[in-house]
């Protein structure tokens, strides 16, 4: 008994990581860290900065962490289809995600500053296009440090 559920266990997470390999995995599992980042970093400084400092700081944020997304895409999958798209679209995304965080910390803040949606998005878009250009860049770095040896 105890064999077909550890079976049964091995077989699921096979599934599992063969998903997270595939474009789409590698889509919703860059989207879903980022978002955590963003969350996880408006509420830490959130408690330690005043909203007018944070609101200063929040398209860094979202560059920051959309950087990081658009570098780990990049980097798990080297020929990700429609990478552009991908990438644009998770910029809009987390910047969606960043604005409900301000939202729902600061309640007094309007929903659409348009001066913010506009950073945001900017932030946003140049972050994951230079977060894929710095993977893109390692990974052919590394193609030329082994075609050397």
């Amino acid at each position: 008994m105890i064999d077909i559920c550890i079976d049964g266990a091995r077989v699921v997470m096979e599934r599992w990581r063969q998903f997270l390999l595939s474009p789409v995995g590698v889509y919703l599992y860059s989207l879903l860290t980022g978002s955590i980042g963003i969350v996880i970093l408006m509420f830490f400084l959130s408690k330690v900065l005043s909203s007018g400092a944070l609101l200063l700081l929040w398209p860094g944020i979202i560059a920051f962490n959309c950087a990081s997304t658009g570098y780990g895409m990049i980097n798990r999958l080297r020929s990700f289809p429609k990478a552009n798209i991908a990438l644009v679209s998770i910029a809009v995304l987390l910047t969606i995600v960043g604005i409900v965080s301000v939202v729902v910390l600061f309640p007094w803040e309007s929903l659409f500053d348009w001066v913010r949606c506009v950073s945001g998005i900017v932030a946003a878009v140049g972050g994951t296009f230079f977060g894929s250009w710095i993977a893109a860049k390692k990974y052919a770095l590394n193609l030329n440090i082994t075609d050397g040896d």
